[in-house]
């Protein structure tokens, strides 16, 4: 299996040294990207946690919103279901003292299978994965990046100082 081809800003992140591997002429988006209105509540809040923290680490720009958005939404459907879920899984306590009918279901001719919502909900986990990998964004993909840390900011009046010349007295 063909190994998966990674931004060049991911290969600089992990401290890729050969740098003849790097595209020549590569596109550089520019620009902060918006908040699509279309997301639900819970991708807007996903959206708004996740999105400065990328766009300090250079991996988000203007022309990445549609990727961004689409993992946003599946995080947010996710939630909507796993909620959905908790609810009925909180009935199904009350009634029977037992949660397993809100993840199964009895079809009209008495076989048990796996809730929709079940369905729904690990669909969107594999989405969310797979978008999540591609902005460096789960455990695994992190452990490849080398961030530099910033420099630590020289007050203007310490660095007229170091730099006036020691005169002797």
């Amino acid at each position: 299996m063909p190994r998966v081809t990674k931004p060049t800003v991911l290969k600089k992140l992990e401290g890729d040294i050969h740098k003849e591997r790097f595209p020549k002429n590569e596109p550089q988006p520019q620009g902060a990207t918006s908040i699509p209105k279309f997301l639900n509540r819970w991708a807007k809040n996903e959206w708004k946690r996740i999105t400065p923290e990328l766009e300090r680490l250079g991996l988000l720009t203007k022309i990445d919103r549609t990727h961004l958005a689409a993992y946003c939404q599946a995080y947010g459907k996710w939630v909507e279901v796993e909620n959905k879920i908790n609810e009925l899984s909180e009935i199904e306590i009350k009634k029977s003292g037992n949660a397993s009918m809100a993840y199964l279901l009895k079809t009209q001719a008495g076989n048990v299978i796996i809730s929709p919502l079940m369905s729904v909900s690990n669909r969107c986990v594999e989405q969310m994965g797979a978008f999540a990998k591609e902005f460096g964004m789960t455990p695994v993909s992190r452990t490849h990046l080398n961030s530099v840390p910033k420099e630590k900011e020289v007050d203007p009046m310490e660095r007229l100082l170091q730099d006036a010349p020691m005169r002797e007295l």
